[in-house]
């Protein structure tokens, strides 16, 4: 049993379909305390949470968080189409050929609320700026695919723009 301690821990997992992050900070305190930020879908678990920690750790101020991502892959044919991270974010969907020759697509999403016509496009241009500018094309870049289109679509309402770009990539 732990009596007290000052750290950070962090965890990833994929669990059916879904990316689960649990990070751990703790510093030293006279007795247990326990505050957590998880999704409000697992507030259920939060009392076992505390319970557990409290098994292990007798002392301390413990903060835990939990962060539930969406993880996708799906391969049709000669596509394989993932949600996931690369670069410097994470982006809505990437769809990458097996045939490295053929162009690869990542697809940006952005949503507001009474957005004028102005506004919309412009948000679906800022999420191709997303794309470039976090890197989003690290991972076909790695894998040898030389040209993506980049897709920025944005919503407002039952309103859609979209914007369409295409990158030449050097490797």
């Amino acid at each position: 049993m732990i009596l007290s301690m000052t750290g950070f821990g962090r965890g990833t997992a994929v669990l059916n379909g879904r990316e689960i992050t649990v990070e751990l900070r703790s510093v030293n305190s006279r007795y247990f305390e326990y505050s957590s930020r998880i999704p409000r879908s697992c507030s259920y678990m939060d009392s076992r949470l505390k319970k557990q920690l409290n098994e292990r750790v007798t002392r301390g101020k413990v903060e835990l968080s939990m962060t539930i991502g969406l993880f996708f892959l799906f391969c049709i044919s000669n596509w394989a189409i993932c949600t996931l991270s690369s670069g410097e974010g994470r982006f809505d969907i990437q769809l990458e050929p097996k045939d490295k020759s053929q162009l690869g697509y990542i697809i940006e999403f952005k949503a507001g609320k009474n957005l004028s016509d102005t506004e919309l496009a412009n948000s679906a241009s800022s999420a191709i700026q997303q794309i470039q500018s976090k890197k989003y094309s690290t991972d076909m870049e790695y894998h040898g695919i030389k040209k993506i289109g980049l897709f920025g679509i944005a919503f407002s309402g039952k309103r859609v723009a979209a914007k369409y770009a295409e990158i030449q990539l050097h490797s």
